[in-house]
């Protein structure tokens, strides 16, 4: 409610807001309108000149200074960090093996120079100007490098209601989305991917900004409690992802090498490359020029992998994807190519349909479920269209998030989770030409009926030897609104 004096006549109005619960999930089927080009904002454009005016090179590293709001303040984040810390301290406590690891990795930070131990004379600093991070960690199994990733929690708190997250600018995004970016690695009749050694950790943070990293640490519980500070930026933090994905950025504008330049700015997903080249010369070129070209700026590049095994096995070992699978199978290899399974030796997409079984089912359960079914490229489109046509029947039925929902709608769901097993059949190619090509075109079909409408987009491909093939680029579908539309209306929606 607003309320108070306002110039000219009098006038009485009322202005209220309702935000459901609902609303988000509401995505799965609601009539959406294409957005506008998004502009920048004030704030965005304000990071963008922080960068611009703080970052600088030495000796071929980036170093950044945090950019902070105006106004903003930071209260005391010590007592949380303090609290936090003997809670996780307990629990390594009860799993030794997990505190190895633990106290593994932070060694690790030690010994690359990426933390440092707080000298006694810097360790009492004004609490505005300093901030303790909690952490704790996570298991990521499919990773190939390091399983266990320790986390650091900017958000927490101070006594000022305000975390260090809430006082930093984000910056605007630098990169392609994730779909632009799978779309055009199918381009490519050589794929390549690779990813960057602990990106975030290659940029340097300036003195002050160190300060804003701190955590608390013992690997004995015997022992004092140590105060340690980050010398690099580090995951957790709102900024840290621009600050990463902006030095990349930076590289592309300063390079004169059009290769780069195109690899740098169309490519990369955050630390994760997916490109690839017209020839085996071409793609041997590609991975010499760009590794030097980021070596040059302390991005290391690694687990590189390609659709043409030959071209990779010239590298080092310690530079190629490493798996026993492609030891023991090599045809059966996948990698994850930004959440998209790929099996670069066939050079197909896969699918996996691994849902967890459900004890209880309800509107939260089923939604937590259907979202896990991750399809940027609209290749299962006609699987995932009926699940969102079930949880659009939960609203409409009005079912509580954690009610268990009617017989007809577990028979309807078990019924559709029966057919996922078939997507493991279900084979994509990757290239959609093996030579470079001369010609594309795009061919659009849309239709819809009174319960969703879809569009598919199919590419016709000529080669340079005369080939054409066909393939389903991308599709996508959208679930009817509640309130009846007719069906020449949905196939226009189908076509915007």
């Amino acid at each position: 409610m607003i309320s108070g004096r306002t110039p000219g006549p009098p006038r009485t109005f009322f202005k209220s807001f309702h935000v459901s619960i609902d609303d988000s999930p509401r995505k799965f089927w609601e009539l959406e309108e294409i957005p506008d080009f998004k502009k920048t904002t004030t704030e965005e454009d304000r990071c963008e000149s922080h960068f611009k005016e703080t970052t600088i090179l030495q000796n071929g590293r980036f170093t950044v200074q945090l950019p902070f709001k105006p106004n903003s303040q930071l209260g005391d984040s010590l007592a949380q960090a303090k609290g936090r810390f003997n809670y996780f301290e307990r629990r390594l406590e009860q799993n030794p093996d997990l505190k190895d690891r633990y106290t593994a990795f932070i060694d690790e930070f030690l010994d690359m120079g990426h933390m440092e131990y707080i000298p006694p004379g810097e360790i009492e600093k004004p609490v505005d100007s300093v901030y303790y991070l909690p952490h704790h960690c996570v298991f990521k199994e499919d990773s190939t490098t390091t399983k266990l990733r320790v986390v650091f929690d900017g958000s927490a708190t101070t006594s000022t209601g305000k975390s260090l997250n809430d006082t930093l600018m984000v910056g605007r995004t630098v990169q392609d989305d994730l779909y632009s970016i799978i779309m055009c690695f199918r381009f490519y009749p050589i794929a390549l991917s690779a990813d960057i050694a602990k990106m975030y950790r290659q940029v340097a943070l300036e003195d002050k900004s160190k300060d804003f990293h701190r955590i608390l640490w013992r690997s004995n519980k015997s022992d004092e409690i140590k105060h340690l500070r980050m010398t690099r930026v580090t995951y957790g933090i709102a900024s840290s992802a621009c600050h990463s994905t902006r030095c990349l950025n930076e590289i592309a504008d300063q390079s004169k090498n059009p290769m780069i330049k195109e690899s740098l700015k169309n490519c990369f997903y955050v630390d994760d490359f997916l490109g690839g080249a017209n020839d085996k010369h071409e793609a041997e070129r590609l991975i010499s020029d760009l590794c030097e070209e980021l070596n040059s700026h302390e991005f290391p590049l690694r687990k590189w992998t390609s659709s043409k095994a030959k071209i990779i096995e010239g590298l080092p070992e310690h530079l190629r994807e490493k798996s026993d699978v492609l030891e023991l199978f090599p045809d059966e290899y996948q990698i994850k190519a930004l959440g998209v399974s790929w099996k670069p030796n066939k050079d197909i997409f896969c699918f996996s349909t691994a849902l967890s079984e459900l004890k209880l089912l309800t509107k939260r359960t089923l939604l937590s479920t259907i979202s896990k079914l991750f399809d940027p490229m609209g290749s299962l489109a006609p699987f995932i269209i009926n699940f969102k046509c079930l949880m659009q029947q939960l609203w409409v039925q009005g079912f509580d998030w954690d009610s268990e929902v009617d017989q007809k709608t577990r028979e309807n769901w078990y019924e559709l989770t029966g057919t996922l097993p078939q997507l493991l059949e279900l084979q994509i190619p990757r290239s959609m030409s093996s030579h470079p090509i001369k010609e594309v075109q795009l061919h659009v079909f849309c239709d819809a009926s009174e319960k969703a409408y879809a569009a598919a987009i199919y590419t016709r491909i000529t080669n340079d030897d005369g080939k054409t093939f066909a393939y389903l680029l991308t599709s996508k579908t959208k679930v009817a609104p509640v309130k009846a539309i007719s069906v020449p209306k949905l196939e226009l929606c189908g076509a915007s």
